[in-house]
């Protein structure tokens, strides 16, 4: 086993070591990664307080170049009329049971205040549900 490893090693050196003329003249290398799309969405909700206007925050972080939304999903013929914001982006609900709350146009990371307006009823965190999607 020994013995394989310094052979692999000396393989190595020995295919590293032989560089072209043009590489040698610049003393570097070229190396290329492709690093995955990962896109992350993450609510933090207050428990204590189910009726304030601030509900909580939304953690995005997506590495997607051409940027992401954000969209929260919630049960159909409810929350009508109800007002989300976060950060600079408010949407009036609809009922429809999915609204875009959040988008980018380049890769990001960042922190908003999540909060509810024209509360009739309190909003349950746990009918909530949020997806990011990468744009190409």
């Amino acid at each position: 086993m020994i013995r394989r490893t310094y052979l692999s090693l000396a393989s190595l050196v020995a295919a590293v070591g032989a560089a072209t003329p043009a590489e040698s003249a610049s003393n570097g290398y070229l190396i290329r990664a492709t690093v995955p799309t990962m896109c992350v969405v993450r609510p933090s909700f207050d428990p204590t307080q189910p009726q304030a206007a601030t509900l909580g925050t939304i953690k995005e972080w997506c590495n997607a170049p051409g940027g992401y939304v954000v969209r929260m999903h919630y049960p159909a013929g409810t929350l009508v009329g109800r007002t989300i914001s976060t950060g600079e982006t408010a949407v009036q609900l609809d009922g429809s049971g999915t609204a875009t709350i959040g988008r980018s146009h380049g890769a990001r990371h960042r922190e908003v205040a999540f909060r509810a307006e024209g509360a009739r009823d309190p909003i349950k965190p746990a009918s909530l549900w949020f997806e990011i999607e990468p744009l190409p």
